[in-house]
């Protein structure tokens, strides 16, 4: 696979590897990406993210301020939080937002049947 950008990267992107962005997607300063991977179409992701190799985003996803890494995510999802989210299968429509401002803080998950977590 050779490397291409059919959508738009922004000043202050850091890419090296096999990075391949689909069109209408837009990668924000502060954002490192290191390949491969590759990005699906009507992307946002930056500021301040971190794509790692081995990933794979599908189209219409938003992730902004996380980092994630050999990982799916399958489309249309929402990633905003600041974590480091690594070896994962995202469903289609999921969101991972931070729970950090709200209070009583915790985690909440839905979880599917023979699912196992590390948190």
């Amino acid at each position: 696979m050779s490397p291409y950008t059919k959508g738009k990267m922004e000043h202050n992107v850091n890419s090296s590897g096999i990075v391949c962005v689909e069109e209408a997607t837009v990668i924000h300063p502060g954002t490192t990406l290191r390949g491969p991977l590759i990005i699906g179409k009507n992307c946002e992701n930056g500021p301040d993210v971190y794509i790692g190799p081995y990933t794979a985003i599908g189209d219409n996803t938003i992730i902004r301020g996380a980092e994630v890494e050999n990982m799916i995510i399958v489309g249309d999802c929402t990633i905003e939080c600041k974590r480091r989210i690594v070896d994962s299968l995202i469903g289609r429509n999921a969101q991972i937002t931070d729970s950090a401002s709200s209070l009583p803080r915790g985690s909440r998950f839905i979880i599917g049947e023979n699912a196992v977590i590390s948190v």
